[in-house]
């Protein structure tokens, strides 16, 4: 940055009205960390909105390919990650795909999706969602879903997805939650068998490849 760019950004803040200033302190905050909230702010500045829930998520991408790739990921954004996680992500389940890809990602619940207002089991989640032209996620879209969505408030989201077995040998799908303080967490949630029941409130992630809908779904 050039001496004159940098006197008009010190000038623009020093005539901020007080109520901006803290965000101007947030945005500065994420310009002077890791690599990828740069290119966040790169996108929210093109109005691509990166810490909105990402309606549309790339797969594929070479820069998390394997568990340490992500795990480090995970760290370097401060999100709290079970021991659950860190099983799923090293279990041979978890794959990342070999070609890029764009998928369109929808969130619903159980009671969204139809089905009984006493909750449901999964297999019959799943089979709702396919009636309605909505399919699992890939392995790959938890982990990435975590690192992009910046200021998930206060909910928790259960990606629709085969599951994985944590280091315990247990079932578990993403979940994709906020801690009580406030921080990023991301578990593995127990669907240990058929007749698991999730609440109708709960609330999954499912997606669709975006050809998929330009062909008529």
């Amino acid at each position: 940055m050039s001496k004159d760019m940098l006197g008009a950004a010190v000038q623009k803040l020093v005539a901020l009205p007080p109520e901006r200033l803290g965000i101007a302190h947030d945005f500065l905050m994420k310009l002077s960390g890791p690599e990828a909230e740069v290119e966040a702010c790169k996108r929210y500045l093109r109005r691509e909105y990166p810490w909105a829930f990402p309606t549309v998520l790339r797969i594929g991408m070479s820069d998390l390919r394997i568990a340490d790739d992500f795990l480090a990921a995970f760290k370097d954004a401060g999100i709290q990650v079970s021991d659950s996680v860190e099983g799923m992500l090293k279990q041979q389940e978890f794959v990342v795909a070999e070609q890029e890809a764009e998928l369109e990602l929808f969130v619903r619940s159980i009671e969204e999706l139809g089905l009984s207002p006493w909750g449901a089991v999964l297999a019959d989640i799943y089979k709702r969602a396919a009636e309605l032209g909505f399919e699992l996620c890939p392995p790959e879209v938890g982990p990435r879903v975590r690192l992009m969505y910046k200021n998930q408030p206060k909910e928790m989201l259960l990606v629709a997805m085969e599951p994985i077995s944590n280091s315990e040998g247990e079932p578990c799908v993403w979940d994709i939650t906020v801690g009580m303080d406030g921080r990023p967490c991301f578990y593995g949630r127990h669907c240990i068998d058929k007749e698991h029941v999730f609440f109708s409130s709960q609330r999954f992630i499912f997606c669709r490849r975006k050809s998929a809908k330009r062909r008529g779904r």
